[in-house]
């Protein structure tokens, strides 16, 4: 409900697989690539065009997939599907799903090889693993006491590739109604799987380090426009994080601080070597578009497009951070997946429309969360950002069709909208919001739930309304 009468009351943290077979050395991120059909035959990588068939033998589990790779996963029993995150939810403990594919970033995932040549699956959605958990298969973040429960051993064979989970024992298997199981019998027909690559270098989140574990990062984690580019050691700051987009072609990538949202730029866009590489207010100079370039040993270097790459005297933390041009002086990069920025210093309301739940965050970590019923289909909750702007214990809400006495009320948008107890609903959660039941704008919360928010948040608190 929208409040007319009465006076005008007014998104964690690097998440990375934590074990000693998995080091910074285990991921990599090649340059983009057009989707493909990987069919290889033992002895090597070999690509097919998307919809061409082979009649190969059995694949060397070594040529299935290219560590550091960007694939979707296929099952067998329907190739229409792909595997992906429930509801494109970020959180931890999210159900994997399969549904046709979209393209969508949910449906994404990259390959990370360990020591003993098996895999773990990252999404660039959300940046978490898939991974066994009480026969179910769901996203979570990699820690030491989960990441055997996240390695996959790829069993190939003549009809595909299975993906056995040797901790538990399960097997993945995918229905041809995309039902997603689990089970330890490896005759299961929905059991085989193929891994469509789209890409080495997908748009994600990512830390950039160096083999001397040097981040690269921003100078004090300044948010100034000219703030100096440099090395760092490991943290989990946002100024750390990089959201790197490629373009329409796939040949370069435009890199935004996750603190700044200001991209790295070559300072004036000068050709000239030994130039400050600093960050800048994105603009369509060439001096913030960067090629991501393979060398030896599985590392990458970035290439400006005024034909620059970046470098600096060491690839140690402190080291400032400049343009060279020759290619033996660049840094040496890896590219390791990260989770999406934390704003305004991790606290925050986020509030999701399409989960129909409502979560407090509270330096990054989850405060409370319930499930919420927004607004209806007619009289959408509007998406943006916002600010508690005010708080009200006992208020009337009215307007053209509604009169109602709330008790805990928390405005957040001009027009009106806010979070309230709603006595008058039944349940919440779901899809009451589209059912019948949605609000005219506001958002509802269980009496308990509404007065614990409203004794917990203050005016001027950041409000995330996101689908």
């Amino acid at each position: 409900m929208r409040k007319r009468s009465a006076p005008r009351v007014l998104l964690a943290a690097l998440l990375c697989l934590a074990m000693a077979a998995l080091g910074p050395g285990a991921y990599a991120a090649p340059v983009a690539s057009t989707t493909t059909d990987v069919t290889a035959a033992s002895g090597g990588l070999a690509t097919a065009p998307a919809n061409s068939t082979s009649t190969a033998a059995a694949p060397s589990a070594k040529a299935i997939i290219d560590d550091g790779s960007v694939y979707r996963i296929v099952p067998k029993s329907n190739s229409k599907l792909s595997l992906g995150v429930s509801a494109a939810s970020r959180l931890t403990g999210s159900a994997a799903e399969a549904k046709t594919y979209s393209n969508a970033m949910s449906q994404k995932f990259m390959a990370v090889k360990t020591a003993t040549g098996c895999y773990a699956f990252v999404s660039i959605f959300s940046g978490h693993y898939l991974t066994v958990s009480k026969a179910k298969l769901i996203q979570a973040g990699g820690t030491a006491a989960a990441a055997a429960n996240q390695i996959f051993k790829l069993v190939s064979s003549k009809s595909g590739v299975r993906l056995l989970n040797e901790s538990s024992g399960y097997y993945l298997s995918v229905s041809k109604s995309g039902a997603v199981s689990l089970t330890t019998s490896a005759a299961t027909a929905g059991g085989f799987f193929s891994f469509k690559k789209v890409g080495s270098l997908a748009s994600g989140y990512y830390q950039l380090y160096t083999p001397d574990n040097g981040y690269l990062s921003i100078k004090g984690g300044s948010e100034n426009s000219g703030a100096a580019a440099l090395l760092a050691t490991k943290s989990s700051t946002n100024a750390l994080i990089w959201t790197v987009t490629a373009s329409a072609s796939g040949a370069t990538v435009k890199l935004v601080n996750g603190k700044s949202s200001k991209s790295l730029s070559v300072k004036g866009s000068s050709a000239k070597s030994g130039t400050a590489v600093q960050q800048a207010v994105y603009s369509s100079a060439k001096g913030q578009r960067f090629a991501v370039l393979p060398v030896k040993g599985g590392w990458f270097v970035l290439k400006s497009s005024v034909g620059t790459y970046v470098s600096a005297a060491s690839g140690k933390p402190g080291a400032a951070v400049k343009t060279t041009s020759n290619v033996n002086r660049a840094l040496k990069f890896r590219f390791q997946t990260a989770q999406k920025p934390l704003p305004y210093d991790g606290s925050y309301i986020d509030v999701n429309l399409s989960t129909q739940r409502l979560m407090v965050i509270r330096n990054g970590r989850v405060a409370m969360q319930c499930d919420i019923v927004t607004g209806r289909p007619s009289m959408a909750t509007p998406t943006g950002t916002w600010r508690i702007m005010s708080k009200v214990r006992h208020a009337n809400l009215r307007g053209p069709t509604w009169n109602s006495w709330v008790s805990y009320w928390c405005q957040f948008t001009p027009s009106g909208c806010g979070f309230h107890d709603a006595y008058w609903q039944s349940s919440f959660g779901l899809a009451r919001w589209k059912a019948g039941f949605g609000s005219h704008g506001c958002v509802n919360m269980p009496f308990a739930s509404a007065k614990k928010f409203y004794n917990m948040v203050s005016v001027g608190d950041t409000v995330i309304v996101h689908r």
